[in-house]
């Protein structure tokens, strides 16, 4: 498997903050286990210090910088105004996803006239406040003038629904709302996971999960399949930071260390939570030759129930669970 030698991109979640309560949330699903207490982030956030941030820039030529939601919401951040202004004066291409529930109408509309390379992805799911609040628990008006805000500003703003029974037959009318307003994506997201609350929609394809179960059915297959993998995260060159300033090669990876999370054939990839691998004791490009990131790419194609399991249906993924489309 080729090794990532120079990062190009990085994906952060630098805060585990949020003020939604989305069901399927990685973050919540954590919380609802029987383990939840053992989630340092219950008890007390963890936010990625403005001075350790800064480091992801160190040795490094990024292009781009995506603040995702792993555990939380970047917005919420104690100092995101600090970080996104200091990101914005490096020069990259500045991709944020956020429910966007923060800050006023005015802040939206001026952030265009700052982050003049970048995007905002704004989670709507519904056309309602009845329907979005379902999953997501936010203020639907609030979150759609901020959307509004940001497009009168001139911004680059994409609509991301999240698909479940009680929304789907919303799915066109918001496609088209969106395009009326000015957004320049609309994504469709069919949810990986369903319950008696969240219910499938009457016609959606296999989720991934499904999918992988049915690989998992024939070794032969899966074993091809692996082999012949390559990692997506490498070939765009990127790795993700935690909001612990930790590295990773990937978000899914951050998501299976917890040690009663995962298998114990992958146990060894705890060693990851090394202080080695902080972004307060070594740059990016010195820790992607430390021995933990080497493991991972050497042996991609034995890791089964994380590579396996997210990468091995990445065009799938792509192509019928989460589809954006230019409008």
């Amino acid at each position: 498997m080729k090794r990532l030698e120079k990062v190009r991109q990085i994906q952060t979640g630098i805060t585990t903050r949020c003020n939604s309560h989305c069901r399927f949330c990685f973050r919540e699903e954590l919380l609802r286990t029987e383990h939840a207490d053992k989630m340092p982030f219950k008890h007390k956030p963890i936010d990625i210090p403005f001075d350790i941030y800064k480091r992801i820039f160190q040795d490094t030529n990024l292009t781009d910088v995506q603040f995702c939601g792993n555990k939380g919401d970047a917005i919420f951040h104690p100092e995101f105004e600090k970080i996104l202004n200091y990101t914005i004066d490096k020069g990259v291409f500045v991709s944020l996803s956020t429910n966007g529930s923060a800050f006023s109408n005015s802040w939206w509309k001026e952030l265009p006239k700052r982050m003049t390379r970048g995007e905002v992805t704004f989670a709507l799911d519904g056309l309602d406040q009845e329907t979005h609040s379902m999953y997501r628990g936010t203020d639907f008006n609030k979150v759609y003038n901020h959307m509004l805000s940001f497009i009168e500003g001139g911004g680059r703003a994409r609509w991301q629904f999240i698909v479940f029974k009680h929304n789907e037959h919303q799915v066109e009318d918001v496609r088209k709302l969106a395009k009326e307003i000015g957004c320049k994506v609309f994504i469709k997201v069919l949810s990986r996971t369903y319950d008696d609350i969240m219910q499938r929609p009457t016609e959606v394809p296999d989720t991934k999960r499904e999918l992988n179960k049915k690989i998992a059915n024939f070794p032969n297959l899966q074993k091809t399949l692996l082999s012949q993998m390559k990692c997506p995260w490498v070939r765009m060159g990127r790795v993700y930071v935690s909001s612990e300033g930790n590295v990773y090669p990937c978000c899914y990876i951050t998501c299976s260390i917890h040690g009663w999370y995962t298998s114990p054939s992958l146990m060894y990839l705890t060693g990851l939570n090394n202080e080695h691998y902080n972004l307060s004791n070594h740059t990016i490009p010195e820790i992607l030759h430390f021995p933990m990131f080497k493991e991972v790419y050497d042996n991609i194609h034995k890791i089964k129930l994380i590579c396996g399991l997210h990468c091995i249906t990445w065009d799938f993924y792509k192509a019928k669970i989460r589809r954006e489309e230019e409008i």
